[in-house]
């Protein structure tokens, strides 16, 4: 993506559905931030904003990485995860918020837990009424 140009369009029902997306997903986003930091009495919580294909990472190592809505955009995840493993401090979290369809749901490296994970997922929200097919 260059500039403010969207790679799933710019028209009205478009901006729609990411406002009302945004609206859905932020009480979450601000409850976990609060749930894993400020709850916690780690006042020294500093959030940082980048652009994760091209600004450095700052030099001092992370102990918790959230990244919301980044991967699933990427042609490749692998040299990002790499470069977030080395900035990670032992016993740091590494938190990935995706958006995703459970059925097409996998993990790097693969693995059997990750196929039986998504499959609760998908049975989980078929059992709640949700039409995942």
């Amino acid at each position: 993506m260059t500039g403010d140009t969207y790679l799933l369009g710019t028209e009205p029902l478009e901006l729609e559905r990411l406002r009302l997306q945004h609206e859905l997903w932020l009480p979450e986003a601000r409850r976990a931030r609060s749930a894993r930091a400020l709850g916690r009495g780690l006042n020294q919580l500093e959030v940082r904003r980048l652009d994760l294909s091209h600004d450095p990472l700052p030099r001092e190592p992370f102990d918790l990485v959230w990244c919301r809505w980044v991967l699933m955009f990427l042609p490749e995840v692998e040299p990002l995860l790499d470069r977030l493993a080395a900035s990670l401090s032992p016993g740091a979290r590494l938190v990935i918020h995706e958006y995703i369809h459970w059925s097409s749901f996998g993990l790097h490296p693969h693995g059997e837990a990750v196929g039986r994970f998504g499959a609760a997922a998908m049975a989980s929200l078929e059992r709640a009424g949700w039409s995942v097919s």
